[in-house]
């Protein structure tokens, strides 16, 4: 008997030390290993000697970390597939799009939510049917991309955020500027009047820019408010026909 609690507690142990190796590399936002060790995790389960009590809760731990994980894998996926757009590189384009389909299909395996799959399943569509922009587009979005700095010169983001030019933004026919903006949103500078948005509603935006004869309606949803700085967070949830379009005619 003391033998058996005795390996009881060192699978327990073992579980215990994949479970926070799988928080890291959910943590690191690059968790290409990650199913090596979910895996790993999944065989110690189901050993027979590893205590019963505690499986439920070790699997459910681990589905969890898997669709975490699989999320932020498929998000960086589609975000680098746009960039390959952008850049003109249609092969790299196609390739990102077919990892991001798979590491869909393991993040909804894992339990991710409806909203969450239908958000990627547009991001899909749109990447896929982005046009490639000719090399003359591509030279200068590079040059604006380079241009493009955060103030501390390190940019932790996946995509580049510009602060020129400002754009108008009409939400329920109220304008606002934009503080800075990427393909994947925008943040406003909605000044000290309230802003009758909470974080998660779903608003339709009209876009326009200075000198650039186009309006674009687009839906987005709020990320995230400041009253402190009177910004508001815009995340798109179909990115790429409004902002590509912008990109190039600016250019």
């Amino acid at each position: 008997m003391v033998q058996r609690e005795s390996i009881q507690e060192a699978l327990t142990r073992r579980a215990e030390m994949l479970l926070q190796r799988m928080q890291r590399i959910v943590e690191s936002s690059r968790p290409e290993h990650f199913d090596i060790e979910a895996g790993l995790l999944s065989d110690l389960i189901k050993n027979p000697d590893f205590p019963r009590p505690h499986k439920s809760a070790f699997q459910e731990a681990a589905k969890q970390l898997q669709r975490q994980g699989h999320e932020q894998t498929t998000d960086r996926l589609l975000s680098e597939a746009e960039n390959g757009a952008r850049s003109g590189d249609r092969a790299a384009r196609d390739r990102l799009v077919a990892k991001a389909r798979e590491a869909l299909s393991k993040a909804v395996k894992s339990g991710s939510g409806k909203e969450f799959r239908k958000e990627m399943e547009k991001r899909l569509s749109s990447v896929a049917a982005m046009e490639i922009a000719p090399a003359p587009v591509r030279q200068k979005l590079r040059k604006r991309q380079a241009q493009a700095q955060p103030p501390n010169g390190v940019e932790k983001r996946n995509t580049i955020r510009y602060t020129e030019p400002v754009l108008t933004v009409a939400i329920n026919h109220v304008e606002y500027r934009t503080i800075d903006w990427s393909t994947r949103g925008l943040l406003l500078d909605v000044g000290p009047a309230a802003v009758p948005l909470i974080v998660g509603d779903q608003v339709r935006v009209e876009i326009s820019c200075p000198n650039v004869e186009m309006r674009h309606r687009q839906q987005a949803r709020v990320a995230r408010r400041d009253d402190g700085t009177n910004s508001l967070a815009l995340a798109f949830l179909d990115i790429d026909p409004v902002i590509l379009a912008f990109l190039k005619a600016i250019e």
